[in-house]
């Protein structure tokens, strides 16, 4: 916040840093799979995952007047709901606040 206010724009770690876990998940995805994948695809997928969560959390802080922090907490939380009602474990909300 005391960043945001001097118009610092930092990207939370979470979104910046998530490409260990990025390629965790498609790893586990794929390890059975009887395909072979290249490094240069993942890298690419997952620069690909990365730009595109930022470029998402910075036009929602802008959008909603938060900061970057806020906004990834909460696509973080609207993709955990979503992702629990896909597989029956929560019914979807009408709206996330």
């Amino acid at each position: 916040a005391i960043l945001s206010s001097r118009g610092v724009t930092v990207v939370p770690d979470f979104i910046a840093n998530a490409g260990g876990v990025v390629a965790a998940a498609h790893s586990m995805d794929m390890r059975y799979s009887p395909f072979t994948v290249d490094p240069k695809d993942i890298f690419t997928m997952i620069s690909d995952r990365l730009r595109g969560n930022t470029i998402q959390v910075l036009a929602d802080a802008a959008s909603s007047g938060t900061t970057p922090h806020e906004a990834a907490q909460a696509l973080a939380r609207q993709r955990v709901f979503e992702a629990m009602a896909l597989r029956g474990q929560r019914s979807r909300p009408a709206v996330l606040a």
